[in-house]
């Protein structure tokens, strides 16, 4: 069984880095629908994913307003 890291973001699941062939290389596998757009893509260092992840996943979620 390949490795595999689980990835949550606030409390949210959001998806999986599993380890490729390559030790060096890690696929993420997107559950999420904010981070959709990374399902599958090759990264060669967790932290860079994880960054990637965190960012597509803010920038997506939705706004609440603030009371004025």
């Amino acid at each position: 069984m390949r490795d595999s890291i689980i990835l949550e973001i606030n409390g949210v699941f959001v998806g999986t880095v599993i380890s490729s062939g390559n030790p060096r290389q890690k696929r993420f596998y997107a559950v999420h629908e904010s981070v959709h757009a990374l399902h599958n893509h090759v990264f060669s260092d967790r932290d860079d994913i994880r960054r990637l992840i965190i960012g597509h996943f803010h920038h997506s979620a939705p706004r609440i307003a603030q009371p004025a």
